[in-house]
């Protein structure tokens, strides 16, 4: 499964338009623009930054991803509202959405609310990137699978819930697979980079456009 090593041609599409049209399962990947979103593509040499998965709570699309300072659920009306990068909608193939145990996903995606965002293991990445030292699993608490780890990175959360549902989204550890990995694996296509329809969070927020 090759990593995504460029960026798709932008196919721009406002949220407000599609939010009907984006499931349980499709995955949306970041391209910030903050010092730090551009140092993980640097030191990783991958197009996109950060990763999450999407569920529907109360006809809401809600994007559930591991972020500074834990994991965590926000309304993706929101997270499209504030984000100042490019934000790609990917959907989930229709040979791949009737594999998919989307209850697992679900369930996997949930518990999991609130662990620690792995720091230390962005770090350790950041290193083995870099310099090709071994990612130290172990001392991450990530080696053992019928152990919840005690924090993880973006891409590492996104992996371990689809593969505790059924897909494996890399030939890598959860904790070595990359955004640009998840965008690159066969279940996904590239359908679209989403667009705000309001100025702001606040103005989102106040206009319930979620």
């Amino acid at each position: 499964m090759p990593a995504l090593s460029t960026l798709p041609e932008e196919q721009p599409l406002l949220y407000s338009q599609v939010r009907e049209s984006i499931q349980d399962g499709d995955v949306i990947l970041f391209r910030g623009e903050r010092k730090l979103s551009r140092l993980i593509r640097a030191v990783a040499d991958i197009p996109y930054s950060h990763v999450g998965l999407v569920l529907t709570w109360y006809g809401r699309r809600v994007l559930l991803s591991a972020e500074m300072p834990k994991i965590q659920a926000l309304p993706l009306g929101l997270a499209v509202a504030g984000y100042r990068g490019r934000i790609d909608w990917y959907q989930l193939t229709p040979q791949a959405r009737s594999t998919l145990n989307r209850d697992a996903l679900a369930i996997e995606a949930l518990v999991n609310l609130g662990i620690e965002y792995g720091a230390l293991t962005l770090v350790d990445l950041g290193a083995h990137y870099s310099l090709g030292t071994p990612v130290h699993e172990e001392e991450q608490g990530i080696s053992d699978d019928a152990v919840t780890p005690r924090s993880m990175v973006c891409s590492q959360y996104v992996a371990r819930c689809f593969r505790k549902a059924g897909l494996d989204l890399s030939e890598k550890s959860d904790v070595e697979t990359t955004p640009s990995e998840i965008a690159g694996a066969p279940y996904f296509r590239y359908t679209g980079t989403l667009r705000r329809t309001v100025d702001s969070v606040q103005q989102a927020r106040a206009e319930r456009a979620l």
